[in-house]
């Protein structure tokens, strides 16, 4: 568990040091007025825009349907290509492919029913995951060649290409770890919804994943884990 903690805190100092460095070169001002039909076609809000984006976030319990998580310790990380394609002046379309990874931190006590009944000292559910979608992004500012203020929507699909039962207990003095690979009973793939804010090179975001992780003839009793996820992204460029 500190290791997993200490991995999170590095993350959110990484981000936090990143998202300084984008705030810090947000132009406000210049002394020289830009020509920007001087710059061709490539550029944050001309025809065309690739970047890379890196995001951390958590894993929120919503409903009682959801499996018992244990929050901070649920999270996810994420970083990914993003491309955009201007429109007008209001509306771009865009493209994302990522890689992700979240872990599902499970409450260890009598509610427990998913991925079993089986009390552990510590269980976790990990997904390392690629995803492939498409966003509308909608501008609400004047924002010269910057990527401004924006509200993006859209979909992502992704596949899971590894998935990880972690547990670690204590027995006569003994730490035992395991890592189960073999988790057939998880769906290969899987779509979300996408809402993010942004303000630049930061982002708010957040994601719903909308069907099952577990393949409906494993699992039918209703719990499911929690499919809402929010959390910040930092524009790499």
């Amino acid at each position: 568990m500190k290791i997993m903690k200490i991995k999170f805190t590095i993350l959110v100092m990484l981000f936090a040091c990143l998202a300084v460095e984008g705030f810090s070169q947000t132009v406000l001002m210049e002394e020289k007025v830009k020509d920007y039909m001087l710059l061709g076609k490539n550029g944050p809000n001309l025809k065309r825009f690739d970047y890379l984006n890196f995001g951390i976030g958590l894993i929120i319990p919503v409903n009682d349907t959801a499996a018992k998580i244990l929050v901070p310790s649920s999270y996810y990380f994420t970083i990914g290509y993003r491309h955009k394609t201007k429109i007008n002046n209001y509306l771009a379309v865009g493209l994302d492919v990522n890689f992700n990874y979240s872990q599902f931190a499970l409450r260890q006590d009598s509610r427990k029913i998913m991925p079993d009944t089986i009390m552990h000292g510590k269980q976790h559910l990990n997904f390392y995951k690629f995803g492939l979608g498409g966003y509308l992004r909608f501008n609400f500012d004047k924002r010269g060649n910057s990527l401004g203020k924006y509200i993006d929507l859209g979909a992502l699909a992704d596949i899971t290409v590894s998935a990880i039962n972690y547990t670690k207990d204590r027995s006569n003095g003994y730490t035992i770890k395991t890592y189960n690979r073999g988790m057939k009973p998880y769906e290969t793939f899987n779509y979300n919804l996408i809402a993010r804010l942004g303000f630049n090179k930061l982002v708010l975001s957040a994601s719903y994943r909308m069907l099952s992780v577990y393949k409906k003839d494993y699992y039918k009793n209703g719990t499911e884990l929690p499919p809402l996820s929010v959390g910040l992204e930092v524009a790499l460029f």
